[in-house]
């Protein structure tokens, strides 16, 4: 009899052990899942030959784990980590890998990466890898300058980013303006000009060739007037102390006029700016209600 009593009290206790390791065990578990799920990714190679004819729907799938897994931690206000990004960012490559024409995907994803988190060459890759599969929408294109300008506050590469996209057809007038106003900024006036002196040619809508040559000829005459502040300073040793005395010293003739109703100003470099900043008068309303330039 108390054999059989110390048998079943032993039972008890390997039960409880038992338990008790148990959930110590699905613990442990659930931890190492949570961190094997931030770890990886199924490669769009499997997931290509799993989905058979299903591609579009797989990769809504794995863009919905990514937007679930990002907005959860913003929703329970959860630091988002290095880690948690990579995650993330390989989920996005695996979801334009399985397809690679679904725009929504770079917007999100651009946005998130940029915006959310600052990894900017990580944004540029996943646009540029796009690009390579939608080569006639401008967007793509666009929104590489824009990272580039904006966030790394390369003029230069933006410049030539929204000139690629102004080329193709469908993009609107206003990225040709953006690229050679950036371009100017930079100090790359052949660029800026030749642009635009490009797109005017090759433009047969009598309002886009008006858009065009207005800012053409306002970039014409800063870079007149910056030449002649580089001829007045190999003649007399010195940046010239206003833009009139180009004129009084003979450099030149007459001064530009800017075509949108500013005045051209000399910067202590010897840069040329204007007071319109190159573009429209903002405009007033009227008291019938419509609206008319502020200069006019």
């Amino acid at each position: 009899m108390r054999r059989r009593i110390s048998y079943l009290l032993g039972l008890v206790l390997l039960i409880a052990l038992h338990l008790g390791l148990y959930s110590h065990t699905f613990t442990a578990k659930g931890e190492l899942d949570k961190k094997a799920r931030v770890n990886y990714v199924l490669p769009a190679e499997i997931s290509r030959v799993a989905a058979l004819d299903f591609q579009g729907l797989a990769a809504d799938f794995q863009l919905l784990q990514g937007i679930f897994f990002i907005g959860d931690k913003i929703n329970r206000q959860e630091k988002i980590t290095a880690l948690d990004w990579d995650y993330f960012t390989r989920i996005i490559k695996a979801v334009i890998q399985l397809d690679p024409y679904f725009y929504d995907t770079y917007h999100f994803a651009t946005g998130m990466l940029t915006w959310g988190s600052g990894r900017f060459q990580d944004a540029i890759d996943i646009l540029k890898y796009g690009r390579q599969f939608n080569p006639d929408d401008f967007r793509f294109p666009y929104h590489i300058g824009f990272i580039y300008f904006y966030f790394l506050h390369d003029a230069q590469k933006g410049a030539q980013y929204f000139e690629i996209a102004s080329r193709i057809p469908g993009a609107p007038p206003i990225l040709t303006s953006l690229a050679s106003r950036l371009a100017y900024y930079k100090g790359n006036y052949p660029f800026a000009i030749n642009l635009l002196q490009r797109m005017l040619s090759a433009e047969r809508s009598p309002e886009i060739r008006q858009y065009y040559q207005k800012r053409l000829t306002a970039l014409q005459g800063a870079l007149l007037i910056e030449k002649a502040v580089q001829k007045f300073k190999v003649d007399f040793s010195r940046l010239p102390d206003s833009i009139q005395e180009l004129i009084d010293k003979k450099i030149l003739e007459t001064l530009p006029q800017d075509p949108y109703g500013g005045e051209y100003i000399l910067l202590e470099s010897g840069r040329v700016y204007s007071t319109s900043k190159f573009a429209n008068a903002p405009q007033k309303k009227t008291t019938a209600g419509s609206t008319t330039d502020v200069d006019e």
